[in-house]
């Protein structure tokens, strides 16, 4: 019976061991260890306070992920990813080199805990700096255009702060060219109220976005009033008279029309601008410069064209003509009653006369009509002046004057009357 007994024990243990190690095949073909490489686990920085007392700040120059192999079941291993892990390098054991080492720990609650064969212990560069605050004024970008009939500019936006600080390292913030907020205007017609992230650019225009740079505030509470727009002309209005030996031609201007902007009444009461342009007596083309806001009410503003216009009055002298005509084409106006008048018929008159070619040069003497009027004129020898008719577009530069002899006709009869009876006499006394 003993033996029988002893024999079985034996049996029930081998037959356990073969159990166990059927059982430890089974799960190694089952669920075999495996290893497995997990790439890009963050690194959180801790005790960074450390630098911050000392008056500094730091800025990683490596890799700021890690890479860790880890060894375990497979069932366990082949789930885990990089969120699963926490590394973090610890501040206050950097060294002299600047090296920060990191640590590695699986925070995933797990049944199999796998093993962390390499990068447990690896370590992330950084750069120390000075720590230093400057201050910036937040400059806005209009993108876009505004609506049609709207106009917005930077003078109608209005932000809550104008300034802003940013804080980190040195080398950081000396790469700061400007502060700058950017405000699509494509879709404003009306008052808006909005908030706008603020970024730093360097001078190549790039946004800076080291999340070792820190902004005082990250946005800007923006007001935006959008105006109206239109386009108005600009003309002159020619007063006054040329000098008489000139001719008015026309004007030029260098601008001719502006486009302007303000709140919906303003705009609909500014009309299209008039400018006073004198002439009076002018003897040559003149030219005068105008400020045009001064042609328009205060709330009014140019948002396209120059401010001033220079409007130029084309004026030319006129072309003369020289006439030539005889005594005998005269006309006499008025003449007295009993009186005889004698002149020369032959003497050559000439009459001088301005205007623009295509009108003197087909002129004549006979449009000119020359006259003389005899009213009021006394008896004996008289220089009279020779008038003409008006012609449009002609100019008279001289009038002439013919001398004429005025008797009475009475006295001349009876002057006659002596004179043959004196002759008579004469003839008989001899």
């Amino acid at each position: 019976m003993k033996k029988i007994m002893t024999e079985d024990f034996g049996l029930r243990v081998l037959s356990i061991v073969i159990a166990i190690v059927v059982w430890l095949i089974i799960i190694n073909v089952t669920d075999p260890v495996k290893t497995k490489t997990i790439k890009d686990i963050p690194v959180s920085m801790v005790n960074d306070d450390v630098i911050k007392e000392l008056g500094q700040c730091y800025e990683i120059t490596s890799d700021n992920t890690v890479t860790v192999v880890v060894k375990g079941k497979k069932s366990v291993v082949d789930k885990l990813k990089a969120t699963d892990f926490e590394a973090t390098a610890d501040m206050s054991q950097i060294s002299i080199t600047n090296a920060v080492p990191v640590s590695v720990k699986l925070i995933k609650s797990v049944e199999y805990e796998p093993d962390i064969v390499s990068g447990k212990n690896s370590t992330i560069n950084v750069k120390l700096d000075n720590e230093i605050t400057n201050s910036y004024e937040i400059n806005l970008n209009l993108i876009g255009s505004a609506m049609n009939n709207y106009y917005i500019s930077q003078d109608e936006i209005k932000m809550n702060v104008n300034k802003i600080k940013a804080s980190g390292p040195q080398a950081i913030i000396d790469t700061i060219e400007k502060v700058r907020v950017d405000i699509d205007i494509s879709d404003i017609n009306e008052v808006t109220k909005k908030k706008y992230p603020i970024h730093a650019y360097n001078e190549s225009g790039k946004q800076i976005t080291s999340k070792r740079l820190e902004l005082s505030r990250d946005y800007v509470e923006v007001t935006i009033t959008p105006l109206i727009g239109k386009k108005i002309s600009i003309k002159p209005s020619i007063i006054g008279d040329v000098d008489p030996n000139y001719i008015y031609k026309g004007y030029q201007t260098t601008v001719d029309s502006v486009s302007i902007a303000g709140s919906e009444e303003d705009v609909s009461a500014q009309g299209n601008i008039i400018i006073e342009f004198d002439v009076e007596g002018a003897q040559g083309t003149i030219a005068n410069e105008y400020d045009i806001t001064d042609y328009l009410s205060d709330n009014i503003k140019i948002v396209s064209g120059e401010k001033t216009t220079k409007i130029t009055a084309v004026i030319e002298e006129l072309s003369t003509r020289r006439i030539q005509f005889k005594a005998e084409s005269l006309k006499f106006l008025n003449p007295p009653t009993d009186v005889i008048m004698n002149y020369d018929t032959e003497k050559v008159l000439v009459v001088n006369i301005k205007g623009e070619d295509d009108v003197i040069d087909n002129i004549t003497i006979e449009d000119l009509a020359p006259h003389v009027d005899l009213a009021n004129v006394t008896l004996g020898m008289q220089s009279i002046k020779v008038m003409f008719e008006d012609v449009d577009g002609v100019n008279i530069v001289n009038y002439p004057s013919i001398e004429i002899q005025l008797q009475d006709k009475n006295q001349v009869v009876m002057d006659n009357l002596q004179n043959l009876q004196n002759n008579n006499d004469t003839q008989q006394a001899q």
